[in-house]
């Protein structure tokens, strides 16, 4: 199943519900067996100018990213964990 993905180069503080701004949105395809809370992406870039991504967000669901490996020639796995705090920050600032 493809997803269109948005990608982010910032960095944050652990505890925090900053949500980095998306650099740039890409086709990927969920790996077999994967969660959605702990997602495994494929992703195919040219490996020459692959950037450093730290974040991504699938819809409204943001991640972090715990590990870029290479697959092949311009295919990578991209796994996730997913950023509690800025995927629930607007019910997060509403309670008192």
């Amino acid at each position: 199943m493809s997803v269109t993905v948005s990608f982010a180069t910032g960095s944050k503080r652990e505890n925090s519900t900053k949500q980095l701004t998306m650099n740039s949105t890409h086709e990927c395809t969920f790996k077999n067996g994967c969660s959605m809370l702990k997602p495994t992406l494929l992703l195919e870039l040219d490996r020459n100018t692959f950037p450093k991504y730290t974040a991504f967000k699938i819809e409204d669901r943001y991640y972090n990213i715990t590990d870029i490996r290479s697959v092949r020639n311009n295919l990578f796995e991209v796994s996730g964990d997913i950023d509690v705090l800025a995927t629930y920050k607007a019910n997060i600032l509403a309670t008192t």
